[in-house]
């Protein structure tokens, strides 16, 4: 049945793929299209929708979880959901890059559009992301609970390693002790929240500074679904702190500051 409007699967991990969202819904708003948001469940994002955040409602916006048609074309499947969506659309773009071609060219030019992408399809209110994005009841919790601990300056960290080999080269973690020694000259009575997706870093810093470093017991996964959910409540928590220090080339470091308002900091030497 072919579809009149745009449909857009935001791929890549949370942050990446709430930033899509809000660009999705200001498109919608924008052109007055009607918008189909499509959520997978990936490897790199291993959750749906209703496992971490509360629906929403929003004028020309459908939100559904992903099906075999919607998927992404690879050579794994043989190329065949976009030959299936063929007939749907009269233009599939896989990986888009706006970069390359401005979404609104592509609305004007186009009734019915299919993307998949990790990028911002176009400016948007951050200031709306915490009124689409509400974590659920459990999450919030968790979060609360977490939050309770923070001082009256909290420092917030994160240090991003694993397979981002940018922020590696990049933010080296001497830096980042540099700088958390620094706001603890300047605020004695500080704390800093830390969150990372390597063990082994959050096992370091733990041992520095003791008393005064908060962490969470996150499972460092993005495969599963109890790992998204925990990278749900280091976001929330990141958020809330005074002031976020980031790694280079990663995206929760800036997703982080949308939601909650405060500076950002990133080490990139």
């Amino acid at each position: 049945m072919r579809q009149k409007g745009i449909t857009i699967v935001p791929t890549g991990g949370l942050a990446n793929r709430m930033r899509v969202v809000m660009s999705a819904l200001h498109i919608a708003d924008e052109k007055t299209k009607n918008v189909h948001i499509v959520w997978h469940a990936t490897k790199e994002c291993n959750a749906r929708w209703e496992d971490l955040f509360l629906p929403f409602q929003k004028e020309n916006v459908i939100l559904s979880e992903g099906m075999r048609k919607n998927s992404i074309a690879s050579k794994r499947n043989l190329w065949l959901p976009k030959l299936c969506r063929s007939r749907d659309y009269d233009k599939q773009i896989e990986c888009y890059n706006p970069s390359e071609m401005p979404i609104e060219t592509l609305c004007d030019k186009y009734d019915a559009l299919y993307i998949s992408t990790c990028y911002a399809l176009c400016d948007y209110d951050s200031g709306q992301l915490s009124k689409i994005f509400y974590p659920k009841e459990e999450l919030q919790k968790n979060i609360a609970n977490v939050t309770s601990l923070f001082a009256e300056h909290t420092l917030g960290v994160h240090i991003r390693r694993k397979d981002n080999k940018q922020a590696i080269m990049h933010s080296p973690l001497s830096d980042f002790h540099h700088r958390m020694d620094k706001y603890l000259a300047e605020y004695p009575d500080a704390k800093i929240f830390l969150c990372t997706d390597d063990a082994s870093v959050k096992r370091h810093f733990r041992q520095i500074f003791k008393e005064r470093m908060i962490t969470t017991d996150a499972e460092l996964q993005r495969n599963t679904l109890t790992g998204m959910q925990d990278a749900v409540v280091d976001l929330w928590c990141l958020a809330a702190t005074s002031l976020v220090v980031g790694s280079y080339y990663s995206s929760f470091s800036d997703t982080a500051t949308e939601l909650g308002g405060q500076p950002l900091e990133i080490i990139n030497v």
